[in-house]
């Protein structure tokens, strides 16, 4: 199992959950001198911790002669440095016994690739969305002048003056922070948070795009719903464009409708519009790059989108009728 360029496939050959043999390219992946330095440590030694359950998953699999798909995992190499890699193995009889083989491939630069993608998309997000966020920076504005000048023709103190003034001020502030925070390059960072706090600031951040298209937005969702582990900031640009493309899809007289509610042990988001939907010959090629069903679009955010949703360990579905909408599904693992 040989592999090329910067996507180095390490193969392996294990019996009895022993290491037995590693050609060239594992040994590279590996950091070893030659393949007999690295039997003597066990096949789940290479891998985080975190990883073993699925690493467990994979070894059952492959005594039950099966073929695995793919799994991404954290590879511990001799030195102690970590990389992402995807591995994947399958199994065979060599003189009436099983053997397994092992295929772990390096994911640097495809991981480098999805993160070009997916700062590129937010950029482009944060572009589109500056015409909504100037108007609704405006109308804050607008009010906190006009008060303003009236307590300076009238000497008028009201404490209701100050009030709404104040009220105001924190909208403008609430959100530019949105926006620089969604803008702002970051690593990944995975940590419990609340969806509906989450799916608030998204919606605070299009809701003025999407009463300039005369679309309504409501959120429906259980209470209480359960706290999700995930990066907040790649989250709200899926969904930023998932609702994006509703509002785009039923602008003139539309409506959208977010909804959230537990599913046993995962969290369901759905996004549904009642917009012109898309025919079901589109609909399969949806999430393809390049692929788009807009004038000006490149495919590249329902992409991007999506990476980010299996990032999380989590699915997404697409369903839509022409003339009656589409619904976008997400499922997201909740904190046990």
């Amino acid at each position: 199992m040989q592999g090329a360029g910067s996507l180095a496939g390490g193969g392996l050959y294990l019996r009895k959950r022993e290491l037995k043999y590693v050609n060239q390219s594992g040994i590279r992946l590996m950091g070893a001198r030659g393949y007999e330095e690295l039997l003597p440590y066990p096949f789940t030694s290479f891998f985080h911790p975190r990883d073993m359950p699925l690493i467990h998953e994979l070894q059952k699999r492959l005594e039950r002669g099966e073929t695995t798909s793919p799994i991404e995992v954290e590879l511990i190499r001799l030195d102690g440095t970590r990389t992402d890699v995807e591995v994947c193995g399958t199994s065979v009889v060599i003189q009436d016994k099983l053997r397994h083989y092992i295929l772990i491939r390096d994911m640097t630069e495809r991981k480098r690739v999805h993160e070009f993608l997916q700062n590129s998309e937010k950029l482009a997000l944060v572009g589109q969305l500056a015409a909504g966020i100037a108007h609704e920076i405006r109308n804050p504005l607008t009010s906190l002048k006009g008060f303003i000048q009236l307590m300076q023709k009238d000497g008028m103190r009201k404490p209701e003056y100050f009030s709404i003034m104040s009220s105001e001020l924190a909208r403008i502030e609430m959100i530019v922070s949105e926006l620089l925070v969604l803008a702002k390059p970051h690593a990944s960072a995975f940590e419990v948070h609340d969806l509906t706090n989450l799916i608030t600031h998204v919606v605070t951040l299009l809701e003025t795009e999407a009463i300039l298209q005369k679309v309504t937005i409501q959120v429906a969702f259980e209470s209480p719903l359960p706290m999700v582990h995930c990066d907040e900031n790649q989250l709200k640009q899926a969904f930023i464009n998932f609702l994006k493309n509703g509002i785009e899809a039923t602008s003139g007289s539309g409506e959208i409708v977010i909804r959230l509610w537990c599913e046993g042990d995962k969290v369901v988001i759905r996004f549904e519009d009642n917009g012109v939907g898309i025919p079901a010959e589109q609909l399969a090629r949806l999430g393809e790059a390049f692929f788009t069903t807009k004038e000006t679009g490149t495919g590249l955010g329902l992409m991007v989108s999506r990476r980010i949703i299996e990032n999380h360990r989590g699915t997404l579905r697409l369903m839509s009728t022409p003339g009656i909408g589409t619904t976008v599904e997400v499922c997201l693992p909740v904190i046990s």
